[in-house]
């Protein structure tokens, strides 16, 4: 099942809306080459293109957050800092440890084994930032959008 951006995941901060959304499409993207893969020669290069840009892309967002809550005394800042660095702590371990990405053959094709990474890498991914919106980013939105009120 490929991830998907839902209304649901809203936290009413175009933002924030938008790059959760552009972090969905990475990882969608991440599952099509996936699928793909099957039946098109698919490069590992590709897989190793995106899921550095879910790294990239995830930390960029983070950054954005965290400006935000620091700029708004959002007081559950350490907290969620916390879960954005246990993410790429996670991320991480995945990557180098469990996946052992760095030791693909770039030039290679994809095969079986670089299947398994770019559908547990999409499905990581977008499982954590659904359960990090839900859990920790409607709240950071509904703060945002009350002390966003006041500014001039």
């Amino acid at each position: 099942m490929q991830p998907i951006w839902k209304q649901q995941y809203s936290v009413f901060n175009e933002l924030i809306d938008n790059q959760h959304k552009k972090f969905f499409q990475y990882c969608e993207r991440l599952s099509l080459l996936a699928e793909e893969s099957v039946n098109a020669h698919r490069s590992n290069t590709e897989l190793i293109t995106l899921t550095f840009k879910v790294r990239t892309y995830g930390f960029r967002h983070f950054m954005d957050e965290e400006e935000l809550m620091l700029k708004y005394k959002y007081p559950n800042l350490l907290q969620h800092i916390r879960e954005h660095n246990r993410y790429y702590s996670q991320f991480f371990n995945h990557i180098e440890k469990d996946y052992n990405v760095y030791t693909l053959d770039v030039l290679a094709p994809m095969d079986d084994n670089s299947r398994r990474i770019a559908t547990f890498l999409s499905k990581f991914a977008s499982d954590w930032l659904i359960q990090h919106i839900i859990s920790m980013d409607k709240s950071l939105g509904e703060y945002l959008k009350k002390n966003m009120l006041w500014e001039t």
